[in-house]
Order: C-alpha cells, then structure tokens, then sequence
C-alpha cells in the first residue's frame, strides 16, 4: 500500500493477490455493497508514542474500542512532514505534486481550495449523489458546493468572534462565505458561539501554574475550546443531515505536543533552561495525556452516532520527536521518528483485533471509495485496504473531469491569525 497506482488491470491483479481481498471478493461477487455510512476524524499530530505509554489504553477507551472492534496500526506519512500537504494526500489520495498544496504558505499567502488541482474524497462522493459534511478541513476555504455541508478552517480563528463583538452584529449577508450552503453560515457561528463542553472534561490549561513557565498556557486553553467547537458544529451537521461521508478535522493535539513533547524526552534532550523540575514534568506529561484523553472523549460523542453497519476511521498525519523551535517549543515532527502516525478502523469486511502494516496516508480516499463501492481513480498514488473492498473493485482514469465549484472566496478576516498561529509553531517564518 502507498506505491503509485498502476493501470487499472495491473492494480486489480496486484489486489487480488492478497489472500484476503480475494477471499472477499470471492465472497461479495457483484452482490449490492451494504448501506453503511462513513465518519472521518483526523487528528493532527497523535503518536502511538502517546497512545501506547503505559496505562494509556484505560484513559483511551473509544481508540481501545475501535483497536477491539477493528483494525489499527501506524500509518506512514511523507516527507516534509508539513500538515496542508499530508491532510490534502489523505483527502485526495495523491501525492502533493498531484493535488496542488505545497505547504502552508505560497506567495506569504496561505493556500486556499482553489490551488488544490484535484478533486477530494467529499467531492467524488457528493457527485455520486451521497450527502456529505466536511468540518475544519485543511485548506476548506473557500468552500465547495457539495451535496452537504461544508463548514471551512477559516471559521475558527479568533478573529472572527473578535469582530463579531466589536462591531456587535452577526455577521451581514455579503460577509465572505465560510460555510456552504449559505443557511449554515448564521446557524455555524451560533453554535461556535456556545460555551458548552460536548464532554465532561475541564479545561485543566487556563492558568495551569503547574507547567513548565515557558509554555503559553492560554494557547493550550484556546486548542482546548476550539476542538470542543469543531465537535459541537460536527454534532449538529450529523444530526439533521446525517450524511453519507463526514470528515471532522480535531487540531489539538498537535498544538499541545509543540508546547508539552520534552516533558517525555529524556532532558539531556534539551538545553538547561528548557529542562523542567521533576514537579513540572509531571504536571506536563500528564497535560499532554489529558489532552490525548479529551480527544477520546470528543471521538467518543462522534462515535456514539456510527453503528456497526458504518465505516469509522480515526486518522493522523504524523508524530513527534524532540526538538527546540524559538526557544521556547520542545517538540517537532521533522524526520522519521516523527513519520508514523496513527490509523483506527471498524466497520463491516474489517477483522476484529486486526493490526494493519504498511498503511499510508495516501491510501485513505481509495480505501472509502473502495468500502462505499464508488470506483478509483487509477491516477491517485494510494492503495484500498483489501479488507475494505466488499465489491467488484472498479477503476477509472480520474475523477477530475472536471472543474471543483468554489464559492467566492474574498479577504475573511482570518488569515491573519492563522499565520500567526503557524509562526509561534515554527512552521512559517
């Protein structure tokens, strides 16, 4: 899995040749692919480091359960290890080369939908006629008319609650469109407007004077918040659309293990005013871990509308490693160590207990289209898991035929804080 795609018929021979695939195939013929819907929740950052550190399965019970249930395993990335590019592989299933999105920033400006030169696994999906629901995606602005809903990563910033308050107005019917369809974009920023928690986990970072002083506490409370945001707005797309395909984008984590890594490394890691009191590491460690345990929670809510009969997949783009950025961040994702991220799985075809090898973040949009029965595109550079097919696998030379319909996109006010956002992360200059 994750080699380049050859022609359809040597990529059906090259299928077949797993024992399982062909079992499967056997077994399903060109029976009707079983109804079932499809949740996505991408995870920026998480590492089986985490995730398998000691008596982390018992606060982790949802990716317990979705191990138990179905199949997991470390998935491989590529190389920079740089989010737009690997979230936009997983969304497409092709290399950056392919779909367009190079990095964070092209010209100082971020990159928008309309560099991206392929269409995505929401778009292939909505023109097979499915409903679709697309939550704080990389590069979602401006967003595509789709049969759904899509809700783009320029809603969350700040700024935008910011101008909201200081202008004490909604936000008026030519404001630059965040959300498609329009309907949603009133009905988006009340919901984000809430304060409830969709679980029972306290914000444990505002203030938290028991971390190391160099890490900014309140950026760790404002990823705190903005996730619970995310899954709030998913909650309700999923309950009045219930869609075919929903894809939830959590970033949290990532933020958190800029700020908390070291305080897992050895601290001869890093240089003596970076190295915390043992009270500190403690108190970081476990912040990180608490992080990892509200995610779980937050996967749980999702979780809790999937029934057997649907496909779930928890993904991320890459782990951690060590490292000293601006003198303040003790952790980065920069070579292989930091490579491999994590791939969950359930959902009819998927064994039980299964582990999963060889699995890598262009092999995600195949896979979907593969369980949904829809055909591949014999350009994209993944491979289906073969447990995945439950039909005739179907190839065909693209699905680009034709061009992605945007929104027009103008100036949303925040650009801005998301490259300062990306600055204080080391990822821009």
């Amino acid at each position: 899995m994750g080699r380049s795609v050859d022609p359809s018929s040597k990529r059906a021979r090259r299928i077949l040749a797993s024992g399982f695939a062909a079992a499967c195939l056997l077994a399903c013929g060109d029976a009707a692919v079983p109804k079932g819907r499809v949740l996505i929740v991408g995870i920026d950052g998480a590492t089986f480091r985490v995730v398998n550190r000691p008596g982390a399965a018992d606060r982790l019970p949802h990716l317990e359960s979705l191990a138990r249930d179905g199949v997991h395993g470390p998935i491989q990335s590529h190389f920079p290890l740089w989010s737009p590019r690997i979230w936009n592989s997983i969304a497409t299933g092709k290399l950056p080369d392919k779909h367009g999105i190079l990095g964070f920033v092209r010209e100082r400006k971020l990159y928008r939908s309309t560099d991206r030169k392929v269409h995505t696994l929401w778009n292939i999906a909505s023109d097979a006629g499915l409903t679709v629901g697309v939550i704080n995606w990389w590069n979602s602005y401006p967003p595509d008319r789709v049969n759904g809903v899509v809700v783009s990563d320029h809603v969350f910033p700040r700024v935008n609650e910011s101008r909201r308050m200081a202008y004490r107005a909604a936000p008026s019917d030519d404001a630059a469109p965040l959300v498609y369809p329009a309907t949603w974009q009133q009905r988006s920023q009340e919901i984000l407007a809430e304060t409830v928690n969709p679980t029972s986990f306290e914000n444990i970072y505002l203030g938290n004077e028991e971390l190391p002083p160099w890490v900014k506490t309140e950026k760790l409370s404002m990823a705190f918040v903005d996730d619970g945001r995310v899954t709030r707005l998913s909650l309700a797309i999923e309950a009045e659309l219930r869609p075919d395909l929903l894809m939830v984008f959590l970033p949290g984590i990532d933020r958190a293990s800029h700020w908390l890594w070291g305080n897992l490394e050895p601290a001869d890691f890093y240089p003596e005013r970076l190295r915390p009191t043992p009270s500190q590491r403690r108190a970081g460690a476990e912040a990180l871990l608490s992080y990892y345990e509200y995610t779980d929670a937050l996967i749980g809510t999702l979780l809790a509308r999937y029934g057997p009969d649907d496909l779930v997949m928890v993904v991320s783009d890459h782990g951690f490693e060590a490292g000293v950025q601006f003198n303040l961040l003790t952790g980065q994702h920069e070579t292989a160590k930091a490579a491999k991220g994590i791939f969950y799985a359930r959902g009819p075809g998927l064994p039980a207990g299964g582990r999963m090898q060889g699995v890598s973040v262009n092999d995600i949009t195949p896979t979907v289209l593969a369980w949904l029965g829809l055909p591949l595109g014999a350009d994209m550079d993944g491979n289906p898991a073969p447990a995945a097919v439950r039909g005739r696998l179907r190839t065909i030379p693209t699905h680009d035929t034709r061009p992605v319909e945007h929104l027009d996109g103008d100036a949303t006010g925040a650009e801005e804080e998301m490259l300062q956002n990306l600055r204080e992360l080391g990822y821009i200059e």
